[in-house]
């Protein structure tokens, strides 16, 4: 293909690349630190991610001789669409029957308006996690896996001492090897450590 003045090129990447943040560098690190010591204590790790593919996709890549005649005339990103996540692990590959796959109603643009934190809690709760039991479970940051529940959500930084401590008795976070006048005695600073 060379020969005859084709390339394999990538073609046009419309995403842009943005400046990390440091706290965003500081997880990275945190995030390895973790995995590496899940591993040394052989831990079974599991990744989930998700996808889509819709009837007219295209490869990103192909052979041409850079004439305009080379190049499929398919409209990209458009037609109908399905949605597919799935968890597995390097050691049990993918989970038997934990797989989500739905036909999407949008037609155009990412699939992330049909995959929001409702699908993806409700397949997660359903059928990943009854699986995988209380193994480690590897998830990126997409919009929608960071959404906060009741039960994730931080105590307000505004909280006041006896609001902390309700705060702590509601979550399980209460010290447990203190005196029981510990309400008293600590401080909301304390109590947030």
């Amino acid at each position: 293909m060379t020969d005859l003045r084709f390339n394999f090129s990538r073609g046009p990447n419309h995403y842009i690349v943005a400046c990390e943040k440091r706290s965003i560098v500081k997880q990275r690190e945190n995030f390895i630190k973790k995995m590496r010591e899940y591993r040394a204590d052989e831990r079974i790790i599991f990744y989930t991610d998700e996808t889509w593919a819709n009837t007219n996709m295209t490869p990103g890549r192909i052979w041409t001789d850079k004439s305009s005649r080379a190049r499929l005339n398919v409209p990209y990103g458009k037609g109908a669409r399905i949605i597919i996540a799935h968890v597995g692990s390097r050691k049990t590959d993918l989970v038997p029957c934990a797989s989500l796959v739905f036909k999407g109603k949008k037609k155009k643009g990412d699939y992330h308006g049909e995959m929001n934190s409702v699908v993806w809690l409700k397949w997660l709760q359903d059928q990943v996690l009854p699986k995988i039991g209380g193994r480690v479970l590897v998830v990126d940051r997409a919009p929608y896996h960071l959404k906060l529940t009741d039960e994730s959500r931080q105590a307000s930084s505004s909280m006041k001492n006896r609001q902390l401590a309700d705060w702590l008795e509601e979550h399980d976070a209460a010290p447990t090897n203190g005196p029981p006048t510990w309400r008293q005695a600590k401080t909301v600073a304390q109590m947030r450590a």
